[in-house]
């Protein structure tokens, strides 16, 4: 009997590392779930019509579902994994205000084949806001008027420091833009019901996760 008991214990000790195992992925799991939940709560009317003065002043947050206008200046954006500040910079070729800028006098080369990232600039009020590219898009493309559709996003660390690096040279040119946000182009927000469905899933894990940690043998 003792034995049995003793084998019990150290089952319940392997139990309780696995529930408490399972409540950390389902702790990361449950805020992602609801991070989608809440974005799919702000976006249940479909896309916004906003500016790209109202992405770059904070006006429109991120996680946002929106339609927006631009001149799409591919030749303007980063590869898909940006270096650091310091090595790293936007080809810019736009027309009218940016046609004498190639890049800012401190630039490093980059990719000049393919970009993940885009400018889309406000060419009247010299907005302008960076775009995460579908799919990669080619450098050299000629820039075109444009109605992007997507959600707003933080931008990574790496993209964000490459961009706050090349403020200078798109300040120079009349733009003003943000390293903070940038848009998801043809990202959609999910469904609210089956993100509330989610999460409500994953709570019942947690809460069954726990049960271990509230008996005692």
């Amino acid at each position: 009997m003792s034995k049995n008991i003793l084998n019990w214990k150290r089952y319940y000790v392997y139990l309780k590392a696995l529930a408490g195992i399972a409540l950390i992925g389902l702790t990361v799991a449950l805020f992602l779930a609801t991070r989608t939940l809440i974005i799919a709560l702000k976006n249940t009317n479909g896309p916004q019509n906003v500016t790209l003065e109202q992405l770059i002043d904070g006006t429109v947050g991120v996680g946002r579902y929106v339609t927006v206008q631009g001149l799409a200046v591919y030749g303007a954006g980063y590869p898909q994994t940006p270096m650091q500040a310091d090595t790293q910079t936007a080809d810019v070729h736009p027309p009218e205000r940016l046609d004498k800028l190639s890049q800012p006098a401190d630039a490093h080369p980059i990719d000049d084949n393919t970009h993940t990232y885009y400018a889309l600039v406000d060419t009247k009020n010299g907005h302008m806001l960076i775009v995460k590219a579908a799919t990669p898009v080619l450098a050299n493309q000629t820039p075109v008027t444009a109605t992007i559709v997507g959600v707003t996003q933080r931008a990574n660390r790496n993209l964000r420091h490459a961009i706050q690096a090349d403020l200078s040279g798109f300040n120079r040119v009349g733009l003003k833009t943000t390293p903070k946000v940038i848009l998801s182009e043809g990202s959609i927000p999910g469904s609210a019901a089956r993100a509330l469905t989610t999460v409500v899933v994953i709570a019942i894990l947690i809460g069954l996760s726990v049960l271990p940690f509230l008996y005692r043998p």
